[in-house]
């Protein structure tokens, strides 16, 4: 369904996305997680990338 869900405990951040799930480790208040999808050989091919903001 396209669907993700991101757990925190703490600063710890984990991305369950359909395809996969990812340890992001710790992530602060002030970061941005951005989530894409790709066309790939059997179904959308899903990623997250992690900036880091200065504090």
């Amino acid at each position: 369904m396209g669907k993700f869900v991101l757990v925190r405990i703490g600063q710890r951040c984990i991305a369950l996305l359909p395809d996969k799930d990812v340890e992001l480790g710790a992530v602060g208040v002030n970061d941005d997680l951005f989530i894409s999808r790709e066309a790939g050989p059997s179904g959308y091919v899903y990623s997250v990338e992690l900036r880091r903001r200065p504090n």
